[in-house]
């Protein structure tokens, strides 16, 4: 097989370029083990850290249990109802026959008459 140049030249690219590819895979694959990337979502083992202190203190949570429980009060009396669900209305029954049934004999009366036919 006789060489040219133009072999030569082409080997001794795919070379070098694979030679670099190769050395920035390497690069990026060094670069994530040593520096962790920041997450869009903690790992599910990650646990978040206790706060020291509750949020609200039992005095505040009285104070607001009883604010919310005046402004239910104050709701009530302007309604002029107590405090109960409002009643709901029982679906009247429907003058039609339910479609369900009426398909139902309707279906009997033409696989009736399709039997009539047959027979003649």
């Amino acid at each position: 097989m006789p060489r040219n140049g133009k072999t030569a030249s082409l080997a001794a690219e795919v070379l070098l370029l694979s030679g670099l590819w190769l050395g920035m895979c390497a690069d990026a694959r060094a670069e994530s083990t040593t520096t962790p990337k920041q997450r869009a979502y903690p790992q599910v083992q990650d646990l978040p850290a206790q706060p020291d202190k509750s949020a609200m203190t039992p005095d505040e949570q009285s104070k607001l249990k009883k604010e919310l429980i005046d402004a239910r009060d104050r709701r009530t009396f302007k309604a002029g109802g107590s405090a109960a669900r409002p009643k709901t209305k029982k679906p009247q029954e429907s003058k039609t026959p339910c479609r369900r049934r009426s398909h139902r004999k309707r279906n009997r009366q033409r696989r009736a008459s399709y039997a009539r036919r047959l027979r003649r």
